[in-house]
């Protein structure tokens, strides 16, 4: 457990079902409004908009915390899946500072590439996809930097929450190729 004395404030660990779960609700909410021709009425009728107004917000609000979830998601994953061996210095320390650790400078390669790779070199996304490696590249150059460093979306298309949400899906898929949430 984690704590901090300044702010009076004790840390768990988030289970990973319950990262998941968010990304699904959010997918969900995405699947509706494609189906729907009435974006309005669909957002109305889920309990996580409050009004059309903060439509934007509540997107970007979710888009966000999709992508801080896929990103402890991982950390989890690589965390939980060498107990069964023990885990190593390394490991611990990668988990407490990926980018410093990985001492490549870059979110993307010290998540996806080099944290995998602690467990299994095979497990890296450029080992094990190549075109989802490049497209997640491009993914945090274009979304993820932007969203994370003071901008919001603007005039969010139900089409772009789709796009942003199979690319998260085909991340969690990459994970589930060498991760199991159930072991």
């Amino acid at each position: 457990m984690k704590e901090s004395k300044s702010f009076q404030l004790k840390f768990e660990n988030i289970p990973l079902l319950n990262l998941r779960r968010d990304f699904q609700v959010f997918k969900t909410i995405v699947g509706e409004l494609l189906e729907e021709g009435d974006h309005e009425r669909v957002l109305h009728s889920t309990r996580y908009h409050r009004d059309a107004i903060d439509l934007e917000a509540d997107f970007n609000h979710w888009m966000r915390l999709s992508i801080m979830g896929l990103e402890s998601y991982i950390k989890g994953a690589v965390a939980l899946s060498p107990r069964e061996h023990g885990q190593s210095e390394a490991v611990r320390a990668a988990l407490k500072n990926p980018v410093k650790a990985s001492a490549q400078g870059n979110v993307c390669k010290a998540f996806y590439n080099y944290l995998p790779s602690l467990i299994n070199e095979n497990y890296s996304l450029l080992e094990r996809n190549n075109s989802l490696y490049d497209r997640n590249l491009t993914f945090y150059s274009e979304v993820r930097h932007p969203l994370f460093h003071g901008y919001d979306a603007a005039k969010i298309q139900p089409a772009g929450l789709k796009t942003f949400c199979d690319h998260l899906e085909a991340m969690y898929q990459w994970i589930d190729s060498w991760y199991t949430l159930d072991s």
